[in-house]
């Protein structure tokens, strides 16, 4: 008799241990921006607010350990996360000098959208002409056109060169 009560107090004990929410697993994150741009996100799994931080600045939350962000204006950042913290930093950006033996101007972009600080960005290439320009990685896979004189793209790829500054 006395082993059954001691095991329904044990499984009552459970149940209400359990069944008191979520919040006994959840704990104050640390949200921080260690970057030069704003960065606005929105965390997974967490509604649908999205959160915009200025560089410096901080949010504290109460959340599961390691939530996961979706990034909601493509800055040129990646986050670390810790146990109770998470902090964006800046991607290393990396400078690129583009030479063009094309007689028209060419539009340079890069495959995973890499180029410029906005996400997908081109930049113009002169004809005939260089530019410096950046990527934020350290391989780019770019792909260049120009337009011809009836308005179709071209490939311009053979007309271009580079190398990393």
């Amino acid at each position: 008799m006395k082993k059954s009560v001691l095991l329904c107090f044990l499984a009552l004990l459970s149940l209400s241990f359990f069944s008191c929410g979520d919040s006994w697993n959840k704990h104050d994150f640390v949200i921080a921006n260690l970057s030069r741009r704003d960065v606005s996100f929105s965390i997974d799994n967490y509604g649908a607010m999205v959160y915009t931080l200025a560089p410096n600045q901080f949010f504290s939350f109460n959340l599961y350990d390691h939530p996961a962000f979706t990034f909601q204006n493509h800055p040129r950042v990646y986050f670390e996360t810790g146990f109770d913290a998470a902090c964006f930093r800046d991607m290393k950006a990396y400078s690129f000098k583009i030479s063009s033996q094309c007689s028209k101007n060419v539009v340079l972009s890069e495959q995973n959208g890499m180029l410029t600080d906005v996400y997908g960005g081109t930049e113009t290439i002169p004809a005939n002409g260089e530019k410096n320009v950046v990527a934020y990685v350290e391989s780019p896979s770019f792909s260049a056109y120009y337009l011809n004189d009836r308005g179709e793209k071209v490939n311009a790829m053979p007309f271009l060169s580079w190398s990393k500054n």
